[in-house]
Formats: structure tokens, C-alpha cells, sequence
């Protein structure tokens, strides 16, 4: 399937952007805290790839300061939030996120598909939520799929039950 390249090759910086913003919506509300996904999985196209290979762990390092920045940032916020709660300006404070307890699993892969093209940013992350308290039913995993192709951005979430 032909389709037009995008301008120019990915860049660190874009992997790492992409890699903020799949955090962003794979955020996940519960009524005390926010989860964000804890696992991500980065695919690129191979010429990105073979450029950015000899930096993958500076990569890798820098995404996981970016994100903790993120979510201190966002949570920062919430502080606001909290002081106009305490001042009965607002309801209730949003929940803070909580980073994960493992810390951040990132993985940049070589994309494959044909429908890739350089420059493109294909990240798949997965966000493990809390086990259902019935002894039959396992933990759901909700699935975030973030897509830079072309320069159009776009993102999918489903969900999967583990059975235990």
C-alpha cells in the first residue's frame, strides 16, 4: 500500500512526545488515584530505527524522565484543584496519578508493516487494572494504541480480561 512519506525521519524527541501523549490517554481514573499505562512498546519504521539505534537506552531514559516530569506536572495541577476544593470552589479534587510501583517498562522495536512509513511513531502500551474482587474473574488489562502516520495522530483502547 503506497502512501505519501512523511517530511522527514523521526527524531528522539518525537519518540519521546509520543511515548507522553500515549500516557496521557491511556490514563485510567479511579476514585482515589489515576493509573497511567506502565508498559510500552514503541515500533518504528527500520530507517529510524538503524539511525537511532546507537541511542535507544539515552532514548529509553529520557521518555522515563519525560514521563515522570508528565505526571508530576499534571498531579501539580491537581493541587490547584485541591486547594479550590478545600475553599468549596470545586466538588472534588481529580484524582492523582500514581506512577507505576514497578516504574516504566519501555521497549523500541523495528516496525514491520508496510504501512509505515519514516517517521512514523506506532506505540502499543498496557495498563494492568486492579483484580475484580470474585475469586473466578482475573485482572483486566486496558490495551492503548497511539499512532503518528503521516503527521496524523491517532489512538485506540481496548480492553482484556486475564483470567487468574
Amino acid at each position: 500500500m503506497d502512501r505519501p512519506s512523511t517530511a522527514s525521519p523521526a527524531t528522539a524527541r518525537e519518540v519521546i512526545l509520543e511515548i507522553v501523549r500515549n500516557m496521557k490517554e491511556g490514563l485510567e481514573p479511579l476514585h482515589y488515584s489515576t493509573l497511567p499505562p506502565a508498559i510500552y512498546h514503541v515500533y518504528l519504521h527500520p530507517d529510524d530505527m538503524d539511525r537511532l539505534r546507537g541511542i535507544l537506552p539515552r532514548i529509553v531514559e529520557e521518555a522515563k524522565r519525560a514521563l515522570d516530569a508528565e505526571v508530576e506536572q499534571i498531579n501539580r495541577g491537581s493541587l490547584a484543584t485541591s486547594l479550590a476544593e478545600r475553599l468549596k470552589l470545586a466538588r472534588r479534587p481529580e484524582p492523582k496519578i500514581s506512577a507505576p510501583e514497578g516504574g516504566w517498562q519501555i521497549r523500541i522495536l523495528e516496525n514491520t508493516e508496510e504501512e509505515v512509513a519514516q517517521g512514523d511513531v506506532v506505540i502499543y502500551s498496557e495498563l494492568a487494572l486492579p483484580a475484580k474482587m470474585e475469586l473466578s474473574d482475573g485482572s483486566m488489562t486496558k490495551r492503548i494504541a497511539t499512532r503518528k502516520l503521516g503527521g496524523t495522530q491517532s489512538t485506540a483502547q481496548s480492553y482484556e480480561t486475564r483470567k487468574t
